[in-house]
């Protein structure tokens, strides 16, 4: 059964592969294209690639997602993902997108086993349109790794997965007074003493801040500080445009909250959630502590769990099914939800 502008409707299978699937990982939806689908073969340019993406993902006048994904298989049977953020930016990568890569390619092209994920030779004809930081879509290599998706309810199109995302290429101390001005700039009087500020470079980069007092953080106090802080940082200390994670410890995990480039403020991130525990591990070495074996995140979109070493951080956390759509068609199916009523 699916909710429509006209009821409630139930949808028959169909034996025709969708034009789009969505799906969501802890809250984190994105829209799943083959590269032989219409929209992307008329495109002859990346310009008309991004502005597809913009409409496509608009929460109001569009189909509404935080991102888009193309895929495709090469003849030797590698996979290849280019991931774009729903203001049309190419991501260097996505965890939560990768777990629902693992669910998309299970449920349509019937593969169970382990799989590379490769950077789209796609990209290489658009190079003269790259942005700046979109450098890395230019090499051809492999980014990150997806293990067998693991289907947990049937009926609801729901399992996990967990994602090798690669090494943890630098991480350094940002000196916290300039930080500890912004926030009071803002109107949040934090004490510098108890902020911590780390900047993390996957393969993607982001900056996450550590401090108590964020439990007490509301979701605008988030967003206000994230889309402030994203400018500030680079313009005062001279850090790339970067991811912004709020963090802070809450019992025997930790609560996070992550403001995207690309996408904003988010229910989940999963490069997010890797870049804390490379945070709360830096920290634990200083005091002398072992290396950590794993750290559950809760954000606003479910648990995330992180492990791994600095050569190779692994992310396990859920995914599902939300929609298969057939545009042709006007005709939208989804997983039977009926049992949640």
């Amino acid at each position: 059964m699916i909710d429509t502008p006209y009821g409630l409707m139930r949808t028959e299978v169909s034996l025709k592969k969708p034009d789009l699937v969505k799906y969501h990982g802890a809250s984190n939806d994105f829209f799943f294209a083959s590269v032989s689908f219409s929209k992307l073969q008329k495109a002859s340019t990346l310009a008309e690639v991004r502005d597809w993406v913009r409409e496509l993902c608009h929460r109001q006048t569009g189909l509404g997602a935080d991102g888009v994904v193309v895929v495709e298989q090469q003849d030797d049977g590698a996979f290849e993902a280019l991931i774009l953020n729903a203001d049309g930016s190419i991501a260097a990568t996505c965890g939560n997108a990768l777990r629902c890569l693992s669910q998309f390619v299970q449920e349509y092209w019937s593969l169970d086993v382990e799989f590379d994920v490769w950077r789209p030779s796609l990209t290489t004809k658009w190079a003269n349109e790259l942005k700046a930081d979109e450098s890395f879509a230019q090499k051809i290599e492999v980014f990150a790794r997806c293990s067998v998706w693991q289907c947990e309810n049937k009926l609801l199109g729901y399992g996990s997965c967990s994602i090798e995302m690669g090494s943890q290429k630098k991480i350094e101390v940002v000196e916290t007074l300039n930080c500890a001005r912004i926030f009071w700039e803002l109107g949040f009087k934090l004490s510098e003493a108890d902020l911590k500020v780390h900047f993390v470079e996957l393969q993607n980069p982001h900056i996450v801040l550590a401090h108590p007092e964020f439990k007490e953080f509301v979701k605008s106090d988030f967003d206000a500080l994230g889309k402030a802080l994203q400018t500030l940082l680079p313009a005062r200390l001279g850090l790339p445009f970067s991811n912004i994670g709020f963090l802070w410890p809450d019992g025997d995990h930790f609560g996070l909250i992550v403001y995207e480039r690309g996408a904003g403020l988010t229910t989940g991130c999963g490069s997010g959630a890797t870049a804390a525990f490379g945070a709360i591990e830096f920290l634990a070495q200083k005091l002398g502590e072992l290396s950590l074996k794993s750290r559950e995140f809760k954000m606003p979109g479910g648990v995330l769990e992180v492990s791994g070493s600095i050569e190779a951080r692994v992310l396990r956390g859920p995914s599902q099914k939300v929609a298969a759509i057939y545009l042709d068609q006007f005709r939208v199916e989804s997983p039977d939800r009926d049992t949640l009523k």
